[in-house]
């Protein structure tokens, strides 16, 4: 078997595959494999820093039929010749901005969809099923809440009893005097045998469900923080992953806060609940009922914060799920692994780590195979503008003949060699291929027509098939 020719079949694939439309997946597949029996790097076939010819398209179409008849696929025939585009959907500031946070550990906020919760809960009211989308909500607390009782008033889960504290009506005495909540009036335990132990108004009233449900969820919120110390049940804080969005649930620490809030006054807004160590105010607690924190709020609170929606704090306090969240990122078992693995390499090579503007992954350089680091920054691939400073030093201007021109790439720290944008940031094997593409602009026209055909070829191939 010919080396050479084998080559030459495989660089012919990938040139039909972009110039004709037709899926050379399997074939290409294939002719990889020859190649690898052949003691041939693939790497280097792909990489930009090789020079390759144009090839004709008859002999390109022998070649696919050579490779089809050896690998026994079906011999399908080719369609007609598409006009080549270098035309790319380029991604909206926001977008871009969105998943550079994302990458870089950080989080973009968005205004959950609270209108749906107000929705659920009138329905509720109203002895209709609570919906969010196509699924049930569950809100068993919150039916029980708003579920009319025999007077014409609403069932009532919690009182407050002689000593400001809240208590559950299942852990109530009929020989305790307690009051609403919301309206401060006198409550009726029911504590029978046949229906769940709640409170109602001593009359009817003009209790407010909604004015209800918020302040008896920031008192238990309250509650919770107080006893966190001492309580058998511990809080449990829900949260994702900074890197890899994966849900976590952590289990705050006995000694995390000291004492609590209602209605606490943090810089110039008024909190829900704040939660103290000491003399310092370190979590604020919003409860969500009908207004959700926007961004202005949460931006200026100066503190981590969480916002937690008000059925979810009476159907279990202990167990928080923010809606969203201004706490520090987080990490999973394994983005933290990968994170010390990133920080070993980083201190081998002397490279910078925890710049905002880069985000870096381990890679293998394609020449020397030595373990290094690969940084992506918005303005990849074929970065011509100055990346942002301080850059680092792996991040040169360099030469390609096949972009036709210089521009900022990554290189080796040990041999120095280029890692082209086409395999570091194109690939799909490469550790930055979910990372944004933010293209550097059109293609200049005063660089040759094949180079520009050819490295959108191998954009292409490598994408789909390498």
């Amino acid at each position: 078997m010919d080396k050479l020719s084998e080559i030459a079949k495989f660089q012919a694939l990938m040139q039909l595959a972009v110039v004709r439309e037709v899926d050379l997946t399997n074939e290409i597949r294939f002719q990889t494999g020859v190649l690898v029996s052949l003691g041939v790097d693939v790497n280097n076939q792909i990489h930009d820093r090789h020079v390759r010819k144009s090839i004709p398209i008859s002999q390109a179409e022998w070649a696919l039929s050579s490779v089809r008849n050896a690998a026994r696929l079906v011999n399908l025939p080719l369609r007609k010749p598409t006009p080549l585009s270098y035309e790319k959907p380029v991604p909206s500031r926001d977008e871009v901005t969105a998943a550079y946070l994302r990458a870089s550990g950080k989080e973009a906020r968005k205004l959950p969809s609270d209108w749906m919760a107000q929705r659920d809960e009138y329905n509720v009211a109203a002895g209709k099923p609570a919906r969010h989308g196509s699924d049930l909500v569950p809100l068993n607390m919150l039916a029980e809440v708003l579920a009319p009782a025999n007077r014409g008033s609403i069932r009532v889960p919690y009182g407050i009893n002689n000593d400001s504290d809240i208590v559950h009506a299942r852990d109530a005495t009929k020989a305790t005097a307690y009051t609403c909540p919301g309206c401060e009036a006198p409550l009726v335990l029911h504590a029978g045998e046949q229906r769940t132990h709640h409170f109602s108004h001593q009359a009817d009233n003009a209790c407010d469900g909604e004015t209800l449900i918020h302040i008896t969820a920031k008192l238990l919120a309250a509650k919770v923080v107080r006893e966190n110390n001492t309580a058998v049940a511990r809080i449990r804080l829900q949260c994702k992953c900074s890197k890899c969005n994966a849900t976590l649930e952590k289990v705050l620490p006995k000694n995390a806060f000291t004492a609590s809030v209602v209605e606490a006054r943090v810089g110039k807004f008024t909190c829900d609940v704040a939660a103290f160590k000491g003399n310092d105010a370190i979590l604020a607690i919003e409860i969500l009922n009908t207004h959700a924190v926007d961004d202005i709020k949460g931006a200026a609170l100066g503190l981590p914060w969480v916002e937690l929606r008000a059925s979810d704090v009476l159907d279990d306090p202990y167990y928080w799920r923010p809606t969203q969240d201004g706490l520090k990122p987080t990490l999973c078992t394994t983005c933290k692994a990968a994170q010390a693995t990133l920080e070993q390499v980083a201190n081998r090579w002397e490279l910078p780590l925890g710049q905002p503007q880069y985000v870096g992954a381990v890679a293998s350089c394609w020449a020397c195979h030595e373990t290094i680091i690969w940084y992506w920054w918005l303005g990849i691939p074929f970065a011509e503008n100055l990346p942002p400073e301080p850059k680092p030093q792996t991040i040169q201007l360099r030469f390609s003949k096949m972009y036709g021109g210089k521009y900022w790439m990554n290189t080796c720290p040990g041999c120095r060699a280029p890692q082209g944008d086409n395999f570091v940031f194109l690939s799909s094997e490469s550790p930055l291929h979910h990372l944004p593409i933010n293209d550097a602009g059109p293609i200049k026209e005063h660089r040759q027509k094949r180079n520009a055909d050819l490295a959108d070829l191998f954009k292409t191939i490598v994408r789909r098939n390498i």
